[in-house]
């Protein structure tokens, strides 16, 4: 199955089934209609030695899946979040100091994860 297709089918699958958030039960009590928000994220690149290995985990594969999740974002109530432009990469690449196995980043660098979601997160005003 094509990967953006699934993607689709697991967004819908989502909002037939998860109850909606405190945060968009409020939105729905001040606009009188409910809203459901998803943000979509982008897969994390791995370190150049790791994409150089010719394996099916390259930095080319990562970026033209992520190419297809990013189109699923309708601006509207998805959105999609590029983890790669965060200080974990560079150049293309995860930095390799802040992974063990070339693939993850380490626990101490998810504050760097964490603060780019919290500064790249979706605000939306109400009218």
């Amino acid at each position: 199955m094509n990967n953006s297709r699934h993607i689709a089918k697991r967004i819908v699958k989502i909002r037939q089934q998860q109850p909606l958030s405190r945060t968009e039960d409020l939105v729905a009590a001040v606009i009188g209609k409910e809203v459901q928000t998803f943000l979509l994220e982008g897969n994390l690149l791995v370190t150049d030695s790791k994409s150089n290995d010719k394996t099916k985990v390259t930095n080319e594969n990562i970026i033209a899946r992520n190419r297809l999740i990013s189109t699923l974002a309708n601006q509207n109530d998805i959105f999609y979040i590029d983890i790669n432009e965060s200080e974990l990469c560079e150049n293309g690449a995860l930095i390799s100091a802040y992974t063990w196995d070339q693939v993850h980043i380490k626990a101490q660098y998810y504050s760097i994860w964490k603060d780019f979601l919290l500064s790249h997160a979706i605000e939306k005003t109400i009218t």
